[in-house]
């Protein structure tokens, strides 16, 4: 399946029907619930008259982004090394970036139109040093180039959870920049990630 958006152009791999566990259920509905042309009631809501948001759904194996195959870290081959290296991603949400690993990637129907693409993400906790975000160095010979080379810094091993104040971990695949690759630094406990936008290559 190939699908063209305003966004950018992607392609889907094999799909296999499955059903959506609970909490991604859930995010789902936060999701719904912001678009007014979807009314739905929330799976533990018994007295309302809306439809409630079915868990069925189409696993996605991959997806070619951007010239790049995006692989969910539970669908990765048993036995690599670094199952989230195909998986991590760069996305735009309410104008803020966010960085984070595809876990999951499904079609989903909700009574309108074609199913919708979602990918249920887990973001990365930023690295901040006195409070601001930045590299883990006594020196400052990295600043002139933080710009140009796209460098972002996480908390080693370590992710938002879904309260309030956390971007949603179920995102439209529209909201997806690009891939990234990420580096663990052991001397501080941090991961370093640079973007592949302007880098594509055949997947």
């Amino acid at each position: 399946m190939i699908f063209l958006t305003a966004v950018t152009r992607y392609r889907l791999g094999p799909t296999t029907v499955y059903q959506l566990e609970n909490y991604v259920v859930n995010e789902l509905f936060q999701y719904y619930r912001t678009d007014p042309r979807f009314q739905v009631s929330h799976i533990l809501d018994f007295t309302s008259p809306l439809p409630k948001v079915t868990s069925s759904a189409e696993q996605v194996r991959w997806v070619i982004l951007n010239s790049r195959r995006l692989v969910p870290t539970r669908n990765a081959r048993a036995g690599r090394t670094s199952p989230a290296r195909s998986a991590l991603v760069k996305a735009t949400i309410n104008g803020e970036a966010w960085f984070g690993e595809i876990l999951e990637l499904f079609l989903h129907s909700q009574n309108i139109g074609n199913p919708m693409t979602f990918a249920y993400v887990r973001w990365m906790v930023e690295y901040t040093v006195d409070g601001q975000l930045g590299v883990p160095t006594t020196s400052d010979y990295w600043d002139d180039y933080l710009d140009q080379l796209h460098v972002n810094t996480f908390v080693f091993n370590r992710y938002h959870g879904n309260s309030t104040h956390d971007p949603p971990q179920v995102i439209p695949i529209d909201w997806i920049d690009c891939q990234i690759a990420r580096m663990h630094w052991p001397m501080q406990e941090v991961w370093m990630t640079i973007t592949l936008d302007r880098h594509g290559i055949t997947a």
